[in-house]
């Protein structure tokens, strides 16, 4: 059950992450990894789940 969470988790990050990066190409750069795409998203107010 926990391990089926997770990845449920992990999918739906790949989902957003994904979204946003086709919504706002030009956080689309080699240094952007999920911890980044969420700092730059907090710096310019963008709503993540």
């Amino acid at each position: 059950m926990e391990k089926s969470f997770v990845s449920y988790i992990r999918q739906a990050i790949a989902i957003i992450y994904q979204t946003y990066l086709f919504q706002y190409p030009e956080l689309k750069a080699p240094e952007n990894t999920p911890e980044g795409l969420k700092l730059t998203a907090h710096n310019q107010h963008i709503p993540l789940l």
